[in-house]
């Protein structure tokens, strides 16, 4: 099963638009974004966001590819 990982940064950027969002923030964007009918508790909000976050860069993945092909290990010698 693939796994993926995403730093705290990564996850507000991609519910929020800001990387330095505050918890708040995020769970109000998420009711918003969700349809929710109130804010999540903490844990559920930290899942839910996480989740988003993972669809989002999936969904990027999915339109451009990997930036750098797995091999690859410098920019220097990346020929598309």
């Amino acid at each position: 099963m693939p796994v993926a990982e995403y730093t705290a940064l990564q996850v507000k950027q991609a519910v929020v638009g800001q990387g330095r969002a505050e918890k708040g923030q995020v769970q109000k964007m998420l009711k918003a974004l969700l349809g929710l009918p109130e804010i999540a508790q903490a844990d559920a909000s930290d899942a839910l966001a996480v989740a988003v976050c993972h669809i989002h860069s999936h969904d990027l993945l999915q339109k451009s590819g990997p930036a750098v092909p797995k091999r690859q290990t410098s920019w220097r010698n990346y020929k598309p």
